[in-house]
């Protein structure tokens, strides 16, 4: 049996390691993409739930490890314009 030459003992481990240096990058590039969009995509339900809640014009809760606050929404705030002006005095003949 003839022994492979160190030249082409060379190339293989260089083959090799570039397939699995190439396949390791692009396993860990696809693995950040689908980490970046689960998170824009929490960040959106998230958003879109308080939102949704936010119309029923009730107090909501929101919670963030030790920090605590209750959100409510601006619009339910608003009274009407006729209810804000003062009542027009009697005319005086």
């Amino acid at each position: 049996m003839a022994k492979p030459s160190v030249k082409k003992i060379i190339l293989i481990v260089w083959v090799v390691f570039s397939i699995c240096y190439v396949a390791y990058n692009e396993w860990s590039r696809f693995s950040l993409y689908v980490m970046q969009r689960s998170y824009q995509q929490g960040v959106a339900d998230a958003v879109g739930k308080v939102i949704d809640e936010s119309k029923t014009c009730k107090a909501l809760p929101v919670n963030v490890g030790d920090s605590k606050a209750t959100l409510i929404n601006v619009d339910c705030l608003k009274q009407p314009a006729d209810q804000n002006k003062a009542p027009a005095a009697a005319p005086q003949n």
